[in-house]
C-alpha cells in the first residue's frame, strides 16, 4: 500500500492543539510553532517585559535567551510544551484529538504511530530555542532530536546522492532563498537572499517573473565562477506541498504552477534563461521531504518535521 502523500490535508499546519488552560489550546500548530506564530508571541511578551524589539523578533529571543532573561524563558517553555503536546497527539491520540482531524485516514495515525524518532530542522530551531528543545525530557520521550545544522537541512538532504558534477541545491522559503553549490557530493556555503512579501500576506506576493528572478539570483550568488558553464543539475525544496513534482495551488509558490502543469520545467527554463546555462530540475519536493533525505533510511521509521515559517514535513519509511 502507497503511503500517504504529504498535502494540505495530511500535512501538520492544521492539527489543532487541544488542552483547555494552555496559551495556545484551540490554535492550528503551524500558527503557534512557526516562526510567524512564535514572532507574535515573542513581540508580545516582550512588550509586556518592557523590552523593545526590532525586526527580527527570533533573533531577540536568542540573545534573550542566552542572556537568560525571564520572559524569553516563559515563551521558551510554552513553545517547547506546545511541540511536546503536538508529538503526543500524534503519537498517542485521543478521541477528541482524531474528531479535530477528521479528514484524516486511519493510514495517516498510523503512519505516525509507527514513527518512533521525530528529527527536527529549520531555522526556528537553528538557535538556543532548538538547543534547549533538544535536551528537554518532553520532547525526548517522544524520540525527539534536532537535526544537525537544522536550517540548512533541506540542502543537505538534496545534496545527498549527488555525484562528482558542479550540482546547484534551492531551499525556496517565506522568509528567504537559500542557495548552495555541490561538489563531489560536498555542499558548499550557503547564499541567503531575503525575500520582499510577508508570510500569510497573499496581497504582498510578487509575480511569478519576480519570483523567478530571486530564485536566479541567488543561483548565481552561489555558483562558483570556474563553473560558469555547461550542463547544471538543480535540486529544489520549496514551502509547499508537492506531490509528484506538482505544487499545491495557492497564492504563493503555488502560482509558479500556473504557465505549466509542470513546475520543474518553469523553474528549469527560467534558470536556463537567466543563467545563460542549460539547467535540469530533477527533483522538486517539499522542505521537509527534502529534509528527511539527509536522514537516511533508518528503522524504526522517522518523521521528520521542519519549522520555517510554518511546518514542512518528511517521512523515511523502514
Amino acid at each position: 500500500m502507497r503511503a500517504p502523500d504529504i498535502t494540505r490535508r495530511t500535512g501538520l499546519n492544521r492539527t489543532v492543539l487541544l488542552r483547555p488552560g494552555a496559551p495556545w489550546h484551540g490554535r492550528p500548530a503551524g500558527r503557534v510553532l512557526g516562526a510567524t506564530g512564535l514572532s507574535a508571541t515573542v513581540v508580545a511578551a516582550a512588550s509586556e517585559a518592557d523590552v523593545p524589539v526590532a525586526d527580527a523578533p527570533l533573533l531577540e529571543l536568542d540573545r534573550a535567551l542566552t542572556a537568560g532573561e525571564a520572559w524569553a524563558q516563559g515563551v521558551a517553555e510554552a513553545w517547547v510544551d506546545a511541540l511536546a503536546h503536538l508529538l503526543g497527539t500524534l503519537h498517542t491520540p485521543t478521541a477528541t484529538d482524531r474528531q479535530a482531524r477528521a479528514e484524516w485516514a486511519e493510514a495517516d495515525w498510523a503512519r505516525w504511530e509507527a514513527a518512533c524518532r521525530v528529527v527536527l530542522c529549520g531555522g526556528v530551531v537553528a538557535g538556543e530555542l532548538g538547543s534547549r528543545a533538544s535536551d528537554d525530557p518532553r520532547l525526548r520521550v517522544h524520540g525527539a532530536e534536532v537535526a544537525v545544522d537544522p536550517a540548512r537541512a533541506p540542502l543537505r538532504g538534496l545534496a545527498t546522492g549527488l555525484g562528482d558534477d558542479v550540482a546547484l541545491v534551492l531551499d525556496l522559503g517565506h522568509s528567504s532563498i537559500k542557495a548552495a553549490p555541490v561538489r563531489h557530493g560536498t555542499l558548499g556555503p550557503t547564499v541567503r537572499v531575503a525575500v520582499p512579501w510577508r508570510p500569510f500576506d497573499t496581497s504582498t506576493w510578487p509575480t511569478p517573473a519576480a519570483v523567478l528572478d530571486l530564485v536566479a539570483d541567488a543561483s548565481r550568488r552561489a555558483l562558483p565562477a570556474e563553473h560558469a558553464r555547461g550542463r547544471l543539475p538543480v535540486r529544489v525544496a520549496v514551502a509547499n506541498y508537492v506531490v509528484d513534482g506538482r505544487l499545491d495551488e495557492d497564492e504563493t509558490y503555488g502560482t509558479l504552477a500556473r504557465t505549466d502543469e509542470d513546475p520543474r520545467g518553469v523553474l528549469a527554463d527560467a534558470l536556463s534563461t537567466r543563467l545563460g546555462r542549460p539547467v535540469e530540475v530533477d527533483l522538486l519536493v517539499n522542505d521537509g521531504a527534502a529534509a528527511a533525505l539527509s536522514v537516511g533510511s533508518h528503522r524504526p521509521a522517522a518523521a521528520v518535521i521542519s519549522i520555517g515559517t510554518s511546518l514542512g514535513l518528511g517521512f523515511v519509511d523502514a
